[in-house]
């Protein structure tokens, strides 16, 4: 960050160590991963936990695939002249270092004439004895939680914007935060650790809104526990960019890092599935609402119940939801995902662009704020559509 003090003494990494000196200052670390790689590879501590992201190639753990990677990577090297490294920041804390730079020099790959490459690169080190060994190696071009999104920024703003104008008045808008306590995502919903991207300050990248606005509208039912206000809903949403680790399909559609539109809706059981109605009715109007306006009409909302009062839920909203033409309602009783993480019923939301089917947004009900409360009486309803997908599917001029 731009004008902040480190926690601790922060030092240059020492000129004279081999790591440093073979691998950054002499001899660039494309250059020795070219036609002789051996050099290179002896920089790197022989330790199975060592990673590469972006070496023209897959990314890898461990010595044994990472040194295969740079063999690899220097058998398609022909004739290279040589080049250099800049490095614009160089620091390191305790037994642990980084460097940020660009490598840099003219090389001929795969027998095609030579020209000037610039890659963008960062390494970590770590001290072993005197010597600082490499441990990882990051390539910008091909790291795809740090690139830029694939659909224009406008477009998802477009979106973001549709949503957000759909909402009632008694919804609070909430400004998240892009992180999440630690555990927070495995904690609430069964979802493997990982999926998440976890710092080393006890959080963790945020991978979905709901899991936020459920933390905090709990919070604000605990507050209103012995107040009037206890049987008033409390009704969030949030627009956020999250990051989900799992390899993707390189297909439209699927994005690394994406924005979302969340919502929850929390309140108290009040008897004859009173709640779950109107909260499902509620938020399935604003879907509806908001894939109508941002790709135009004709969603389909496949709801699956889970247990007998989710086929009570379904049947109600589906009455009920049925005199509006602007959606499609079916039931999905073949649905597998979901199971484990949703509670009595949940719900798909789909787009059709170009006659196609769209998937934009998934929800259903959680145990997420009972047991955050400890009251077993709390219910909580949480939608996400992807305003990436959205905007990605929507007609030329849509949701202006």
């Amino acid at each position: 960050m731009a004008g902040a003090e480190p926690d601790q003494a922060v030092d240059r990494l020492p000129e004279p160590d081999r790591g440093v000196q073979v691998g950054l200052a002499d001899r660039p670390p494309r250059a020795q991963a070219g036609p002789r790689p051996q050099p290179y590879i002896d920089c790197w501590a022989d330790d199975p936990e060592v990673t590469l992201f972006g070496a023209w190639g897959p990314i890898e753990l461990g010595h044994p695939a990472v040194t295969s990677t740079f063999r690899w990577v220097g058998s398609r090297f022909t004739g290279h002249s040589g080049g250099g490294v800049e490095n614009t920041v160089v620091y390191a804390s305790g037994d642990l270092a980084y460097t940020v730079g660009f490598e840099h020099g003219p090389a001929s790959v795969d027998g095609f004439p030579e020209q000037e490459m610039v890659i963008r690169v960062t390494y970590i080190y770590r001290r072993f004895g005197d010597e600082w060994m490499l441990v990882h190696r990051r390539r910008y071009e091909r790291d795809r939680f740090v690139r830029p999104g694939q659909v224009p920024a406008r477009a998802v703003r477009r979106a973001e914007d549709v949503l957000l104008g759909c909402l009632p008045e008694d919804v609070v808008v909430v400004q998240l935060a892009p992180l999440v306590p630690l555990g927070a995502h495995s904690a609430l919903g069964p979802v493997s650790q990982d999926k998440v991207i976890s710092t080393i300050r006890a959080s963790e990248v945020a991978a979905d809104p709901t899991n936020a606005l459920a933390l905090e509208a709990a919070s604000r039912r605990a507050q209103a526990r012995d107040t009037p206000a206890r049987l008033t809903p409390v009704r969030l949403a949030a627009v956020q960019r999250v990051i989900r680790a799992p390899q993707l399909p390189d297909a439209p559609g699927f994005f690394a890092h994406f924005g979302l539109f969340g919502m929850v809706t929390a309140g108290r059981d009040t008897g004859s599935l009173g709640f779950e109605r109107s909260a499902l009715a509620g938020q399935l109007e604003i879907a509806i609402r908001g894939v109508a306006a941002a790709i135009g009409p004709g969603a389909q909302i496949a709801l699956t119940p889970l247990s007998d009062r989710g086929e009570r839920i379904a049947a109600a909203v589906t009455a009920s939801l049925a005199r509006s033409a602007q959606a499609d309602l079916v039931t999905d009783r073949e649905r597998q995902s979901g199971r484990g993480y949703y509670r009595d019923l949940c719900f798909k939301v789909t787009a059709y662009a170009d006659g196609e089917p769209r998937e934009i947004g998934d929800g259903g009900f959680t145990d997420w704020t009972a047991r955050l409360t400890a009251n077993a009486k709390e219910r909580l309803l949480i939608l996400g559509l992807s305003t990436d997908r959205l905007a990605a599917f929507a007609p030329p001029g849509q949701g202006r």
